[in-house]
């Protein structure tokens, strides 16, 4: 038997041990040491984990908080704000409920969900959406058409979509960080894409260490599937060489070789992401983008001439045969026997890609109806979006996909990105203003929140996001109608140059004078927005033109719209060309059809064919010759 003593001295160390292992322990989860003076490194990115994802992001937001007014008076001297700031927002993704991302994904965005109702689509109600985000099995019936992996719907947090590991290497790599939350849309499909970076780091982790940004755009690209018109919708998808298993980290190795192969025109490593999702959004089969590489010589400054080297098929114009007639769609096939505007566009759209080249397919519609495009970034600051538009047929804008989204784009929007405000670091300072704020409103200090938001735009006033959120916070704050105003006419002021902008902020005041009981103030924006517009950007006095008359129609003031109607077409139709007709003239001449008023849908038509002058035989004219066949066949059911 052991002496006493020595037992009690026994029992004493091993309590001490253990009172030392759980102090130990606890040091361990409790971020003591954390600092923004200090980056977070591999060690302190395993304590985040270790703490929880909720639990971390709090101490994270605290720590934000507090060292918010040192940042703010000289960002430069807070060279880890940005990083830790990236780690909050990964503890805040992290800690995500799966089921909880979706419904707010597509709460957020109801015109992803429509319902039809005659000529119209309506979107769907809180309602209807609540029943198709109900459980993880309706979620999965929903989405299946739409993401880009096969998956299965949960009930878990979003970090189920990682492995072991990829926590810790993604929040201690600031740069990846950045680029990833940068690049993000509130349209991307979350979970999905956080599983593409997860798989592209373990089955290809050399090329993870070399191409991160790479990563970041397939990940954002290939997380939904690409619409069933793609590549455009005058080609039968079944003859489309398409690369059936779309797997994004194949696809991401064969960038990679082809990059490390010097078969590529601009060196993928040094593009931004915003560049790559424009490269990586080919998706037939490599075969197609190897037969490019070898068999055709473009440089970056010949690339618009692959357009015409497409020999244009006027016998398919001649005979009205707008889709692809032939049973084989490959980029050697076209080159062989030629094709339409459209099968140019997607030719040299393509041929661009192969080439590592950013390219996009652009439609739209001129002053005899539809056409077919294509723009490529010429430059790392330029885009040239005008190859193989005709001048003469005044396309006022050219109409894309964005792969990252799959909403449209257009090359105005585009041209504005293209500046490339975006990589500089004003921009990424007023970023970080915006995010705190959106924390400070959570703890519901409107005070903080209106500092950050001042910081943000005088950090960067080029950057839209931080007007945008300046106007919402007043909006939601019940500011003044004095304040508001000011705000838009300095919004106004500052995009007097961009029209899509500029006119965003007009419709927003416009609504802000007529809630007011401005209705004349709320009126003169809007004619403004019309004639200011009429010549260079016909597509946006369109737009307003076509909602006016569709908001008098829909309120049954069909006469109000028709004298409307009658006063703009003869000075819009100058330069309205397609759009004008899709968007004003059909819908105008089919609320009379519709409402058994053939005469008036004659009308209609009439002032068309006058203002707009369509070559007979043109998209245009065989257009308007439709609406006058129903016409003439209303006419003989009322005999």
């Amino acid at each position: 038997m052991k002496h006493p003593d020595k037992l009690a001295l026994t029992l004493f160390r091993s309590i001490l041990c253990l009172c030392l292992a759980a102090i130990a322990s606890a040091s361990a989860q409790t971020p003591e040491a954390w600092s923004l003076a200090k980056p977070v490194t591999p060690q302190i990115a395993e304590e985040i984990q270790s703490l929880g994802w909720k639990p971390a992001f709090e101490k994270i937001t605290s720590m934000l908080a507090a060292g918010y007014p040192a940042y703010a008076a000289s960002p430069g001297s807070q060279p880890n704000y940005a990083h830790w700031l990236g780690a909050a927002l990964w503890c805040e993704t992290l800690s995500t409920n799966e089921m909880d991302y979706w419904k707010k994904r597509f709460h957020r965005d109801v015109q992803s969900w429509t319902v039809s109702t005659g000529r119209e689509r309506r979107p769907a109600t809180a309602e209807e959406l609540a029943t198709l985000f109900s459980s993880p099995e309706m979620v999965q019936k929903v989405l299946d058409p739409v993401v880009g992996l096969p998956w299965v719907a949960s009930n878990n947090t979003l970090d189920h979509n990682l492995r072991p590991g990829d926590a810790k290497i993604f929040l201690s790599d600031p740069e990846f960080t950045q680029a990833f939350f940068t690049q993000l849309s509130p349209r991307d499909c979350l979970p999905i894409a956080l599983r593409i970076l997860s798989d592209i780091r373990e089955q290809q982790p050399e090329y993870w260490k070399e191409y991160r940004k790479l990563t970041v755009a397939v990940a954002l690209v290939f997380d939904q599937k690409p619409p069933g018109t793609w590549p455009h919708d005058q080609v039968p998808r079944a003859v489309v060489p398409l690369d059936k298993e779309l797997k994004p980290d194949t696809h991401f190795a064969y960038w990679c070789e082809a990059n490390n192969s010097k078969k590529l025109l601009l060196d993928l490593k040094k593009m931004e992401v915003q560049q790559l999702v424009f490269v990586v959004d080919s998706f037939v089969e490599k075969s197609e983008l190897e037969w490019a590489q070898k068999n055709l010589r473009y440089t970056r400054a010949t690339l618009p001439s692959a357009f015409s080297d497409i020999r244009y098929d006027n016998d398919r114009i001649k005979q009205q045969q707008y889709d692809w007639p032939h049973s084989d769609y490959s980029l050697s096939y076209i080159k062989r026997v030629g094709g339409i505007c459209v099968d140019q566009a997607y030719y040299a759209a393509t041929v661009g890609k192969a080439k590592g080249l950013p390219t996009l397919f652009f439609s739209g519609q001129g002053a005899d109806g539809g056409h077919a495009w294509f723009g490529y970034m010429k430059s790392d600051d330029l885009w040239d979006m005008n190859c193989g538009r005709y001048k003469s047929q005044n396309y006022a804008v050219g109409e894309a996909l964005n792969p990252q989204t799959w909403e449209a784009i257009t090359d105005h929007e585009l041209g504005f990105l293209a500046k490339r405000f975006r990589d500089t670091p004003a921009y990424a300072t007023s970023q970080i203003h915006l995010q705190v704020a959106r924390w400070f409103e959570l703890t519901q200090d409107s005070a903080k929140v209106k500092t950050a938001l001042d910081n943000a735009l005088r950090s960067c006033p080029d950057n839209p996001e931080a007007w945008d959120a300046k106007a919402n916070y007043l909006d939601t704050t019940g500011a003044l109608f004095p304040e508001k105003k000011t705000h838009l006419d300095a919004a106004i002021q500052k995009y007097s140059s961009n029209a899509d902008l500029k006119t965003t902020y007009q419709e927003r005041l416009a609504n802000l004078h007529r809630a007011a009981g401005n209705e004349a103030a709320a009126a003169a924006l809007e004619k403004n927005i019309v004639s200011s517009n009429r010549t260079r950007r016909s597509d946006i006095a369109v737009t307003q033109f076509s909602d006016k008359l569709k908001k008098l129609s829909a309120e049954g003031k069909l006469d109000e719209a028709f004298a409307e109607y009658r006063k703009q077409m003869p000075a819009l139709g100058r330069t309205g060309g397609g759009s004008l007709f899709y968007d004003a003239v059909r819908p105008l001449a089919f609320a009379y059809l519709d409402a058994g008023n053939w005469k008036q849908c004659e009308k209609t038509l009439e002032i068309a064919r006058r203002s707009l002058a369509p070559d007979k035989g043109s998209i245009l004219d065989e257009a308007m010759a439709e609406i006058e066949s129903e016409i003439k066949a209303a006419k003989l059911s009322k005999k």
